[in-house]
């Protein structure tokens, strides 16, 4: 902004040059022969347009500085606020935040918020954000809120309204739920005001609870249950994860169960491990193990495949082991195969294993190939034999359809066999039609397939979900 108004003074004196010299040109140019009458009145309308001019400038040179002061003013307050400490992040100082410690006016803070949310830099549009809505509170919540007013409740500014829910939320969070509630009656609006709940729960769980449940709409309580949980767990996550497990069951208490995942992970991985371990509800422990698996095994696959060594065959660890085998079967699919190999048979070694050649085909698929040879010539059997070369077919079929159906020919259980057959068909028709309605007559395919393959789905095959069906 300043930039822009010495840009503006510099054109203005620019100006004022122009238009002087231009009049002392004309006049000193003008024909001698004019009367001495006509050259005071010259005289006299150029002082008047010059003295006009450089009244002009005084006020724009006083109206700069003003907005310098201004400026300068209000980045002294900024930087104000970005030195105070949360008073709501320490337990034993809970709480309001308070307008004085940033030094603005609620007017001053909705001119700061304002320009920020013009910042195309998301950093510094974000910390701005965030110093100052640490000190907001119900004297400059309303002159928070015109900024807000037609900002979109939308994914592109999701970060906005969480920082502004979160410090509305610790000192008024009914009221915060009623805003979103006003701006989106829907289930997005549901989630957004979940970070009201955060807030409040960060220091105060014990009243965002109870305020739950006197809720008449239980749908939208068991919705906000999610920022209960997530604020009580940033600095309580012993008394959270108790909490989750005194829930009704239901879809959103193995999301919560994945919050608390994370919380835990961020003590180390030991300390998660151990709480996922002593959890006695069945369905509580195969949502942590899962979490468990898929988080710290983007990064430590084969510390999470240690851990989970000690727990093969038990039916709560049977998708961590999936979990693992994606999540391994991209960074090293040879190491991860040879693991699940070496498992006892059963239902986790299965998924994990079809997940590795699933992810090991896109990457190596003549490696896959190979491995697959070895295993069917081999004299001991290999229970995940046709389900892995499903998989192998279905994943080569995307690029190579013709040879991806020699893979599938060789599939034994006759249900997989067709479904694949009709899979890699339906990826060869609409890569090569001639080629596969010249090869269906001799292939020895019933009818089924065989309409199967020339007539897919409208949709494509998205419906269809591959050699292990539906997933």
């Amino acid at each position: 902004m300043k930039n822009q108004i010495l840009i503006f003074c510099s054109t203005a004196f620019a100006v004022i040059g122009l238009v002087v010299g231009y009049f002392m040109g004309s006049f000193v140019e003008s024909d001698a022969s004019e009367t001495s009458a006509n050259l005071s009145g010259e005289n006299e309308k150029l002082s008047s347009e010059v003295a006009a001019l450089l009244a002009a400038n005084k006020k724009l040179s006083n109206d700069l500085e003003a907005t310098r002061s201004q400026n300068d003013r209000l980045e002294g307050k900024l930087a104000n606020a970005k030195g105070n400490k949360d008073p709501l992040r320490n337990e034993s100082q809970a709480s309001k935040p308070k307008a004085e410690e940033a030094g603005m006016s609620p007017r001053e803070m909705q001119i700061a918020l304002q320009q920020a949310l013009d910042d195309p830099n998301p950093i510094t549009r974000a910390q701005v954000f965030a110093d100052l809505l640490a000190n907001l509170n119900a004297e400059n919540v309303e002159s928070v809120l015109e900024v807000y007013q037609n900002m979109p409740m939308g994914f592109e500014n999701m970060q906005e309204y969480r920082l502004l829910l979160y410090a509305w939320g610790r000192f008024d969070a009914p009221a915060a739920i009623a805003y979103v509630n006003e701006r989106d009656m829907g289930m997005r609006g549901r989630f957004v005001a979940t970070g009201a709940l955060e807030g409040w729960a960060s220091y105060d769980p014990q009243a965002a609870i109870k305020w739950i449940n006197e809720q008449d709409d239980q749908r939208a309580a068991s919705i906000y249950n999610f920022g209960v949980v997530r604020g009580w767990a940033s600095h309580d996550v012993a008394g959270a994860a108790e909490y989750v497990t005194s829930l009704d069951e239901g879809w959103e208490k193995g999301r919560m169960v994945g919050m608390l995942t994370s919380q835990f992970l961020k003590e180390g991985f030991p300390a998660a491990r151990q709480w996922a371990e002593t959890l006695d509800d069945d369905s509580l422990k195969a949502s942590a193990f899962r979490n468990l698996s898929r988080q710290q095994g983007r990064e430590e696959p084969a510390e999470v495949a240690a851990w989970l060594k000690e727990h093969a065959g038990q039916e709560y660890s049977d998708g961590s082991f999936e979990e693992l085998g994606e999540n391994w079967g991209r960074r090293d699919p040879s190491a991860a195969i040879a693991y699940f190999e070496d498992l006892p048979a059963g239902e986790g070694r299965r998924q994990g294993m079809l997940e590795v050649v699933e992810e090991w085909s896109r990457s190596e698929p003549e490696a896959v190939g190979n491995w697959l040879n070895e295993k069917s010539q081999s004299d001991t059997p290999f229970p995940e034999l046709d389900e892995a070369m499903g998989e192998f077919a279905r994943e080569v079929s995307r690029d190579k359809p013709a040879d991806a159906m020699q893979w599938a020919i060789a599939i034994q259980d006759q249900e997989l066999k067709d479904s694949t057959i009709t899979r890699v068909g339906q990826n060869w028709m609409r890569q090569d039609e001639e080629a596969v309605k010249a090869w269906l007559p001799e292939s020895g395919l019933s009818e089924d397939v065989q309409k199967a393959i020339v007539t897919p789905p409208e949709d494509g095959g998205r419906r269809w979900g591959g050699p292990r069906g539906p997933r």
